[in-house]
């Protein structure tokens, strides 16, 4: 049997605790102790509480909460490790991407899909574009196959970052 700790006037299982030691001030490891030890500060020593969070970023910090000085070990979330961005996706899933986004027509989007005719809205971008350009644009276009590093998102006005996010929720469909 483990050993007690009086807590509120309640007795309960000990629990070991983490406790970060640091030498004038910089941080030397970590310990585990049922209780905090004694700060000696005429050798420098320091023990400090440790909490481990997740959060939008990893690291470590002191921190001071109310009456208690903490040191906080935060690792990355899994909630703000950005996904993955696909290389490519479908012509099914561009155009269900598009079609969600009202940037084409539900006929379009199945025009698009069964036999790989160009919407109003990429034909415009189409339109603007030098004939080999063109050419080449509407060759892939065709393909049954999108791919990140082709620019016509980008025409349309996507930055970067919004083409990375079309990838990302069409190749969810």
């Amino acid at each position: 049997m483990g050993s007690s700790v009086i807590t509120g006037g309640m007795e309960q299982e000990g629990t070991m605790k983490e406790f970060a030691l640091f030498v004038n001030k910089e941080f030397r490891e970590i310990r585990t102790f049922e209780e905090q030890p004694p700060d000696a500060p005429h050798k420098g020593f320091t023990w400090l509480e440790v909490e481990r969070r997740e959060g939008p970023k990893a690291g470590a910090e002191i921190v001071t909460e109310g009456d208690r000085t903490l040191y906080v070990i935060s690792r990355l979330s899994a909630e703000f490790i950005p996904p993955e961005v696909p290389e490519s996706i479908t012509r099914r899933q561009c155009a269900l991407e598009l079609l969600d986004r009202k940037v084409i027509t539900p006929e379009e989007a199945l025009a698009m899909t069964k036999a790989g005719d160009v919407p109003a809205a990429v034909a415009q971008v189409f339109g603007k574009m030098e004939p080999d350009a063109r050419i080449l644009a509407e060759i892939d276009f065709a393909a049954g196959n999108y791919y990140r590093s082709n620019s016509l998102l980008g025409m349309m006005g996507l930055t970067p970052a919004e083409v990375d996010q079309f990838f990302i929720a069409a190749a969810k469909r």
